[in-house]
């Protein structure tokens, strides 16, 4: 009997064995506890920062140039925002500038001499009912859709519960404090918002402002701005008798289904406001933004803002901290950005859609609470209404989840699908400290997929991957930066955990060990290579 060639899968065994624990042991005991992470056991990336890291915000915000129209020293927008309800410093039109300089410059008029131009127009709840078209809901006692006039009016809603049950066209339209407007009609109850002044939200009061959408009904803003300001809602809906306030961060019917469109987004807050700026995106929502959407929370109180769980009270404050206004999609919910996505302050934005999340330009995230930003959903960067602009001119994308490593927590955030649309142009950077502790910041994707002739930079940074999907685009590094693919498994147990893993691979060794022992027993003494034939030499 050959014994060699019997013995030869527990030689095998034993050396495949030893090999293992022996590069086992040499890469724990190169990390060393230290690399593990004393207290927390994560991963952290040593790569020092990239020398371009912007350490201050850029500037964005404001919609019009500063001008002071009555030249009494105050910027004209910081007037209009300061104002306590008089009408000379007022911006009924929303175009930027108190109504007092438009009626000296003759661009509005007022034939009864009462300080308010003659287009704007307030709902005053003097009907018998709610609705939006009654006549007698209206100060001047015509809803606009029935005035005598060619020209447009612009609308505000104050203190009231209105139901929009009509097709409705406006010049500009502002929903302030104790408002909700309810756009939940069945057939054509939509709204079309035609001036650059577009769609305000705004509550300086206890109660909010509130624009509740559904049943599949549009609203077209798509010339102006919508702004969201502090205390101020945009949340979907399907029953008209739902409560008015919010109930939860992120909350809204999941059989919403309401579209708005819109020439750029505003959401911000302010100092003192009973809720942050909101918009609120489930069911089957849409918004389609033709330029920028900016989460601004630079007016708030203070500079890091208490950041609540989704679905706790949007007014949940403690000492020392506000909620920031924020940004959120859930469900099936789809949000399209022409332009750039820009996040400021602490500022907060949530995406766990299925539907993904659309950006033709950058995305900025220079948020300072880094807890507040949740992006797991679908992203398609360089598509959308901005896809011919942003195929001419490069564009960014801030990553912002701390490098955790090849082997991350589950804890980390995996955005489920990015895809760089064909022919854009796209770099992505580590560019600002998100993280207040300055370690280097990466993105984690489950599946990249990189359209035919799109032109990826990775520049400072490490961008993660399951799958890559590459359709022939253009692939390049800078920086230090450069694309890896994760495993998405446990890190490197902590320090607490390291007397187990020793005491493992210790028997592990000792296990190995036997084996060879028993298998130079049982093989004869001059047995030769195992699966040779054994000739003694010199016959």
């Amino acid at each position: 009997m050959n014994h060699a060639r019997h013995e030869l899968p527990r030689l095998a065994n034993a050396r495949c064995l030893t090999a293992v624990v022996t590069m086992l042991l040499a890469g724990v005991l190169a990390q060393g506890p230290a690399a593990a992470g004393a207290d927390s056991g994560t991963w952290r990336n040593p790569r020092p920062q990239p020398s371009g890291k912007r350490a201050a915000p850029r500037e964005w915000g404001r919609s019009v140039a500063s001008t002071d129209c009555n030249n009494n020293g105050i910027v004209d927008e910081d007037e209009i925002e300061a104002c306590n309800g008089l009408p000379a410093c007022d911006d009924c039109n929303l175009n930027g500038l108190p109504d007092e300089c438009d009626i000296a410059a003759g661009t509005s008029s007022d034939a009864d001499l009462d300080g308010i131009p003659d287009e704007c127009v307030t709902y005053d709840n003097g009907g018998a009912d709610d609705h939006w078209s009654t006549d007698e809901n209206w100060d001047d006692d015509i809803s606009p859709n029935n005035q005598p006039e060619t020209e447009g009016f612009s609308a505000t809603v104050g203190l009231f519960d209105v139901v929009v049950d009509e097709s409705v066209d406006l010049n500009t339209l502002r929903l302030r404090e104790g408002t909700t407007l309810r756009v939940l009609g069945t057939s054509s109850e939509d709204m079309e918002i035609q001036d650059t002044g577009g769609l305000q939200l705004a509550s300086d009061q206890l109660t909010q402002s509130v624009l509740l959408i559904g049943n599949g009904r549009n609203i077209d803003a798509s010339q102006g701005q919508v702004r969201i300001k502090g205390g101020g809602l945009y949340r979907g809906e399907s029953s008209p008798a739902v409560a008015a306030t919010s109930t939860g961060r992120c909350a809204g019917s999941t059989t919403a289904s309401g579209n708005l469109l819109a020439g750029s987004l505003l959401i911000e807050t302010k100092c003192g406001a009973t809720a942050p700026g909101e918009m609120s995106l489930s069911g089957t929502m849409s918004v389609d933004v033709v330029g920028d959407a900016i989460v601004d929370a630079r007016s708030g109180c203070v500079a890091c803002a208490l950041c609540p769980e989704v679905g706790s009270s949007p007014a949940g404050m403690v000492a020392g901290g506000e909620t920031p206004p924020i940004l959120c999609l859930r469900d099936m919910a789809g949000l399209s950005i022409g332009g750039d996505l820009v996040l400021l302050g602490a500022a907060a934005f949530h995406h766990t859609s299925t539907q993904p999340l659309v950006i033709g330009g950058s995305f900025i995230n220079e948020s300072t609470c880094p807890d507040c930003v949740a992006v797991t959903g679908p992203i398609v960067l360089g598509g959308g209404t901005g896809a011919a602009t942003a195929a001419a001119s490069p564009q960014s994308f801030e990553v912002s989840t701390l490098d955790l490593g090849p082997a991350p927590p589950s804890s980390v955030d995996v955005v489920t699908e990015m895809e760089v649309a064909a022919n854009a142009a796209i770099t992505f950077e580590d560019a600002f400290a998100n993280h207040p502790s300055g370690d280097a910041e990466a993105l984690y994707v489950n599946t990249l997929v990189l359209r035919q002739n799109a032109s990826v930079t990775v520049s400072g940074c490490t961008l993660y991957y399951k799958t890559l999907i590459d359709d022939g685009a253009i692939i390049s590094t800078a920086n230090g930066g450069g694309l890896a693919q994760f495993a998405g498994v446990p890190a490197i147990p902590a320090a607490s955990s390291w007397g187990l893993l020793i005491s493992i691979l210790a028997l592990l060794t000792t296990g190995s060990i036997l084996l060879l022992r028993r298998a130079a027993r049982i093989a004869p003494p001059h047995a030769g290579p195992v699966g040779l034939a054994y000739k003694p030499m010199g016959r």
